[in-house]
């Protein structure tokens, strides 16, 4: 028997295979993938998401096709979104413990071997050549070849080392990182896009086709949805719900602490943002959810306001002053 099991926490996990039975080639043409941690086939990136019911009924069907009995189970029901955002910082923490670890053993296996080389060229005279025909050629012609496989053992720990210690380095600031003002702002706007597009689907909506001079051509008549759709858009509105609810209490631990949130209330035309690549702009036009500046170029760039980073008021210019 093999069961198909997908839960918000735990993902999408198939139970009941092996990595090398006949299962294999059905479920890795589905997308399935093998978790070696677990031992199990899994869908990556599915825990605390909608299942992938496409894949697991693809899988279902050609697994029982070829044979095997098959039981699926799907629960959308959603944990508390601060439970999953901690267990993702707990884990980053394991991670960067672990490439520190790796780093490490990286490091001293590359000065290892950088004694060894030295240890293996000491004996011989500085600049000696290969005393061709001599009895030591040969010992010669070995310890060159040992050192030079120490040596480059040497610089390829060393690179391991260098790529583990970035590795760490990343990890620990995963949570500095997904907290940061203008990421969390934009998280915020993307998820209340998608709560109002789950508003529309479980409502039911229409959408206009205009054509070239601007009118309707047609309308486009969307039902509201219904069964296992349903259950799963109103999982996603909970879950995104519970979500909002942790990124705007980030924020507002941020404003209590000094930060700002910039908005159009904010700016003037002809006053200067720093954008996010510390430079200073001219404002041309402050927009609802932008500011438009000129971009060096036939064109104007945007701001998101997630993206500001400070404001100078516009200067009056010398030949205006005092009049």
């Amino acid at each position: 028997m093999i069961t198909i099991t997908h839960t918000r926490p735990e993902g999408t996990i198939v139970e009941g295979t092996a990595r090398g039975d006949g299962s294999a080639p059905i479920l890795k043409t589905a997308g399935f993938r093998w978790a070696p941690g677990i031992r199990a086939w899994i869908i990556q990136q599915s825990r605390d998401r909608a299942a992938k019911t496409w894949r697991i009924d693809q899988a279902a069907k050609q697994l029982r096709a070829a044979g095997f009995q098959v039981e699926v189970s799907i629960d959308e029901t959603p944990r508390a979104f601060a439970e999953a955002e901690a267990e993702r910082e707990a884990r980053a923490e394991q991670r960067a413990d672990t490439y520190a670890d790796r780093a490490e053993r990286a490091e001293s296996a590359a000065a290892a071997a950088f004694q060894r080389f030295h240890d293996i060229l000491e004996p011989i005279p500085p600049g000696q050549p290969i005393l061709i025909g001599h009895h030591s050629e040969r010992g010669h012609r070995a310890a060159l070849k040992r050192a030079d496989n120490a040596i480059r053992r040497s610089i390829e720990e060393d690179g391991k080392a260098s790529h583990y210690q970035q590795a760490a380095a990343t990890s620990e600031r995963y949570k500095q990182r997904r907290e940061s003002l203008g990421t969390t702002l934009r998280r915020i706007e993307r998820l209340e896009a998608e709560q109002r597009d789950i508003a529309r689907k479980l409502q039911g909506y229409q959408r206009q086709y205009r054509n070239g001079r601007g009118e309707v051509a047609y309308v486009e008549d969307h039902e509201a949805a219904t069964g296992q759709w349903a259950e799963q858009l109103q999982a996603q509105q909970q879950q995104n719900a519970d979500e909002l609810e942790h990124w705007r209490q980030v924020v507002a631990a941020k404003q209590a602490s000094g930060a700002k949130v910039w908005g159009p209330g904010d700016f003037a035309k002809g006053d200067e943002v720093l954008d996010r690549w510390n430079r200073w702009r001219p404002v041309l036009r402050v927009n609802p959810k932008s500011l438009t500046v000129p971009s060096g170029y036939t064109w104007n760039d945007k701001i998101p306001y997630p993206e500001v980073r400070g404001r100078r008021e516009a200067s009056i210019p010398p030949t205006v002053q005092g009049a």
